[in-house]
């Protein structure tokens, strides 16, 4: 016989759904539950369990060629030797969120939670601090904090409301930054918090976690860096662009750092993406930079000049690219970085055909937008 639920205990799951799998909340009881019985607790950990599972599959089941023990290794996520110490943890964090979210959804979906200036109220920043806790997460809280910061773009809340949460998200988890995007973090999270997050994820009791990552952040990446046009105020649209060039760049550095520049093929994909014929930058550098900057609102050349020096950021990591494969390449055979240079080398290259281009974009950016 199945587990009978009541309507409060059906809307605490769908609460969970929307985390974990971007279902849209249905309903909205008058008093949601606060304090989930055993049995529902049971049921919503089988749920996020399959969640993981299936992500992690679909993440690792190709094979491919990575770096374990600072030599190479071709497997798949289930070889013993790709999976090393790796375990998904998940700690209190994780049914914090649940439980503390559930009761207040409703509250925060609430366009009257948004103050006339245009951000979240005191009362919302103080109901997310509740909700997500960022100190002592783990792998699993990690991986839920992520896809609970992207499948939140499917909720009912008000844009500014959904930001706030989803960049306290992004301090409870590296995994959830690198999706969001966004490094203006409150609450401690200076460059220092943003960049020992970084470098966790990439020790090697950890790492399994970004290996198996790589569609989701390439599918945000290209979301987030179309989504700069479409900001109508000028200084969201420069700060948002700053915030995307300063995680993507701090995370490279990351990679950089861990010697583990063999998890580069997110970035190749980005701009692949972005340069193909159908991409954000297919067209004519020119005309891509007129775009960037024809807002009427702009006060100046002030303006326009950081808005354009933001985006060359992000354009310039393309090139940055062939610049560490050049660097790796004078790794002779039997030094230190000789076999994660030999990934890169063949991980950088299809991005070739498109350097020009990016190149031209970078220059294009360079002159004033007038």
């Amino acid at each position: 016989m199945g587990l009978r639920i009541s309507v409060d205990e059906g809307h605490a799951l769908e609460v969970l759904d929307l985390l974990s799998r971007g279902r849209a909340v249905r309903i909205d009881p008058e008093e949601a539950v606060t304090r989930p019985r055993p049995e529902l607790v049971e049921v919503a950990a089988r749920r996020l369990g399959a969640v993981a599972l299936r992500f992690l599959v679909d993440g690792g089941r190709r094979e491919r060629t990575i770096l374990r023990g600072g030599r190479r290794f071709r497997g798949r996520i289930w070889d013993r030797e790709r999976c090393g110490a790796f375990r998904l943890r998940f700690t209190a964090a994780t049914y914090g969120l649940w439980t503390e979210l559930t009761p207040r959804f409703a509250g925060l979906a609430r366009d009257a939670r948004v103050d006339a200036g245009g951000g979240a109220s005191r009362w919302a920043r103080r109901q997310i601090r509740r909700v997500v806790k960022v100190a002592d997460t783990d792998t699993g809280d990690w991986l839920l904090y992520a896809l609970a910061a992207e499948n939140l773009r499917r909720s009912a809340m008000p844009a500014e409301i959904a930001d706030d949460l989803r960049r306290r998200l992004a301090l409870g988890s590296p995994l959830a930054l690198l999706v969001v995007l966004d490094d203006r973090l409150e609450d401690g999270g200076d460059d220092e918090t943003i960049d020992s997050g970084l470098d966790r994820l990439l020790e090697p009791a950890n790492v399994l976690l970004l290996e198996c990552a790589e569609a989701l952040l390439v599918d945000a990446w290209v979301a987030r860096i179309a989504a700069i046009p479409r900001e109508t105020e000028v200084p969201a649209r420069i700060l948002r662009t700053r915030a995307i060039a300063g995680v993507l760049g701090r995370h490279l550095d990351a990679l950089d750092r861990a010697e583990r520049l063999d998890l580069v093929a997110p970035f190749v994909e980005l701009f692949t993406r972005l340069t193909s014929a159908r991409g954000l930058w297919a067209r004519a550098p020119a005309e891509i930079v007129h775009d960037l900057g024809n807002l009427r609102e702009f006060s100046g050349l002030v303006q326009r000049d950081a808005l354009r020096r933001a985006y060359a950021e992000i354009v310039d990591l393309g090139p940055r690219l062939f610049e560490l494969r050049d660097r790796l390449a004078r790794e002779a055979y039997g030094d230190p970085r000789y076999e994660e240079a030999q990934i890169v080398l063949e991980a950088v290259e299809p991005l070739r055909p498109q350097l020009p281009r990016l190149r031209a974009l970078a220059g294009a950016l360079a002159n004033r937008l007038g």
